[in-house]
């Protein structure tokens, strides 16, 4: 198992969905219609791209094209106490 490859294929087919039109909200169910541990390390994974997104915008890496992203995800940040997802 390469988990550098298999994340690769994993996002290339998110981008391949939503850039074919895909419903964010049937992705989300999806993603979300899973065991809980599960959605808990999912939702790590958002964190993550939040965390990257929020660097991003205050570094000034980013254009109008993805400007919104960073800046909510910075939002998001600026107003969340704790980052840290137990693990049970």
């Amino acid at each position: 198992m390469n988990h550098q490859e298999d994340a690769k294929e994993i996002a290339d087919l998110m981008s391949t969905y939503v850039n074919t039109g895909g419903s964010k909200v049937i992705l989300a169910q999806q993603i979300l219609n899973d065991h809980r541990t599960l959605v808990q390390s999912k939702f790590g994974v958002f964190l993550e791209i939040c965390k990257i997104l929020a660097d991003n915008y205050e570094t000034g890496c980013f254009d109008l094209r993805n400007e919104d992203s960073c800046k909510i995800a910075k939002e998001i940040l600026d107003n969340t106490d704790s980052l840290h997802l137990r693990f049970i």
